[in-house]
C-alpha cells in the first residue's frame, strides 16, 4: 500500500509539473512553452534574437540543466552518427577546491589540482561551431577560479546558454549582480541538507548560514533588477547522514522566494567509490514513509521535485543512454563521454578512455574520428559490447549486457 501510495504522489508531480513523455502528452510540452513564454521575451528584449533562439533550444533539446526536453532524443538512439556537430558540452573549469565534503571524490584523491585557462575556454568554445548550451561543472568550486565570470561574459556574448554549479560559498553580492545582467540561464545550488548542523557535517569547510544569506541575496536582487534569470535550482546529494532530513529540505526550499519558473529540486544518489562507502544509502532504502513525506511536502508547496541516480537496479539499460550527445571536457582538455562517469575517483582511468585532447587537436576532428564514432554506435546497440568506459556508469545499466555480449576495451587518445 505505501508503495503503491509513494508511486501515486510521483506521478501526481510529473502530471502537475508537466513532466511526461512529451509524445504520449504533447500538451505538456505546448503547456512548458506557455510557462517560459516571459523568459523568452525578456531574452529576446535584452539580449537579441539569437539569445531568444539559444534559449528556445535548449528547452526543446536539452533536457538536462536549464532545459526542459530532449525532443530529438529518439533519432539520436536510432540514427547516432546523424549528430555531426554537438550543441552541447560540459566543460570542468577547474579541480581546485578549498573544502573536504565527505561525499566528493575530490576529498578523496592525491591528484593535482589544476585550472583551465581563459583563453584555452575560449579555445573549447570557440571549436564546438554549433554550440548553445554548456554546463560549466565539474570537481572544483567555480569562483575559485579568477577568470571565472570572464568564462561566463565570454559564451553569453556568444548567445550561448549556461548553467553552473555552486555551493554559494563565494558567492556575494558583487557576483550575484554580474551573472544577473549577463542573463546566465540557470545555476545548480549544492546544498546538502537542511539543517547547519548536518550540513556544515557533510559539507566540511562550508558555512551554512552564509550560504542561505548569499542565495537569498541572489534571489532579492533578481526581484531587484525586475530579471527573471538566472533560474535557481537546488541539488541534495543523499547519504546515511542526511536523508532524514528531506522532507524538511522540500519546506526549506519552498521558503526561499523567486527561485524562477520551473525552479526544481533534485536529490540525487550518491555515486559509491573506495573511502565513501559507509555513508551510501540507495534511493529506493530510503523508509518508504520518509520517501512519502517528501512527495507530500513537494505536492503541498508545489515543488518540481526530481530524483535521479538511482540504485543500479532500477536503471534502465545502456542501449536507451544518449548522454554520449553531451561530451564533457576535462581541465587539461582531455574528451571524455559524458559527466556520469566523472564522479568516481577514478582520473586515470578518465585519461585512459578519452578520445583525444582538445588542446592538442581540433574538436571536431576528436568527434568525427572513427573510435568516437564507433563509441557512439556501439552505445546504442543492444546486442553489441559495452564501451569500457560505461562499465561503472550511473546512470544506466551495462553489466548484464556486459555479461552476455562482452566490454569494448580501448586507451590512449588517438583520433584517427
Amino acid at each position: 500500500m505505501l508503495s503503491n501510495s509513494i508511486t501515486e504522489l510521483r506521478d501526481r508531480i510529473k502530471k502537475i509539473n508537466h513532466r511526461r513523455d512529451p509524445l504520449k502528452h504533447p500538451g505538456d510540452v505546448l503547456h512548458v512553452l506557455r510557462e517560459y513564454l516571459p523568459l523568452a521575451g525578456y531574452m529576446f528584449r535584452k539580449f537579441g534574437w539569437k539569445s531568444w533562439y539559444t534559449f528556445w533550444y535548449t528547452k526543446l533539446f536539452i533536457d538536462d540543466e536549464g532545459g526542459e526536453f530532449d525532443l530529438r532524443r529518439r533519432w539520436y538512439k536510432w540514427f547516432p552518427l546523424r549528430l555531426r556537430k554537438p550543441f552541447k558540452v560540459e566543460i570542468e573549469h577547474s579541480t581546485v577546491c578549498n573544502k573536504k565534503c565527505i561525499f566528493c571524490a575530490h576529498t578523496h584523491w592525491n591528484e593535482t589540482q589544476g585550472q583551465m585557462p581563459i583563453e584555452r575556454f575560449k579555445l573549447v568554445i570557440d571549436s564546438i561551431p554549433a554550440l548553445k548550451w554548456i554546463n560549466i561543472a565539474g570537481i572544483g568550486s567555480a569562483f575559485l577560479h579568477k577568470d571565472f565570470l570572464k568564462m561566463l561574459e565570454y559564451a553569453r556574448q556568444k548567445q550561448i546558454n549556461i548553467n553552473f554549479v555552486d555551493e554559494f560559498d563565494f558567492f556575494d553580492e558583487e557576483k550575484a549582480k554580474k551573472i544577473i545582467d549577463l542573463g546566465v540561464n540557470s545555476i545548480y545550488i549544492s546544498f546538502d541538507a537542511a539543517t547547519k548542523e548536518t550540513y556544515e557535517s557533510v559539507k566540511k569547510g562550508c558555512d551554512y548560514e552564509k550560504a542561505l544569506r548569499n542565495i537569498k541575496t541572489l534571489l532579492k536582487l533578481k526581484s531587484d533588477m525586475a530579471s527573471p534569470f538566472p533560474v535557481v535550482h537546488f541539488r541534495y546529494l543523499v547519504t546515511k547522514m542526511n536523508y532524514t532530513e528531506m522532507p524538511d529540505y522540500v519546506e526549506l526550499i519552498a521558503g526561499l522566494p523567486n527561485r524562477g519558473a520551473r525552479a526544481r529540486v533534485e536529490f540525487i544518489g550518491l555515486i559509491a567509490f573506495p573511502g565513501i562507502e559507509d555513508q551510501y544509502i540507495a534511493l529506493n532504502e530510503i523508509p518508504g514513509e520518509m520517501r512519502l513525506r517528501v512527495y507530500e511536502n513537494a505536492l503541498k508547496y508545489n515543488i518540481n521535485l526530481y530524483f535521479s541516480h538511482a540504485d543500479a537496479s532500477c536503471l534502465p539499460a545502456i542501449s536507451e543512454c544518449v548522454r554520449w550527445s553531451e561530451p564533457f571536457i576535462l581541465f587539461d582538455g582531455a574528451v571524455i563521454p559524458d559527466c556520469a562517469i566523472l564522479m568516481q575517483s577514478r582520473r586515470e582511468f578518465l585519461k585512459k578512455i578519452s578520445f583525444g585532447n582538445v588542446f592538442d587537436a581540433p574538436f571536431m576532428d576528436i568527434w568525427n574520428s572513427k573510435r568516437y564514432r564507433d563509441f557512439r554506435k556501439l552505445v546504442v546497440t543492444p546486442t553489441g559490447k559495452v564501451p569500457e568506459s560505461c562499465l561503472k556508469c550511473c546512470a544506466f545499466s551495462s553489466s548484464e549486457r556486459a555479461e552476455k555480449h562482452g566490454v569494448w576495451a580501448f586507451s590512449g587518445n588517438k583520433t584517427q
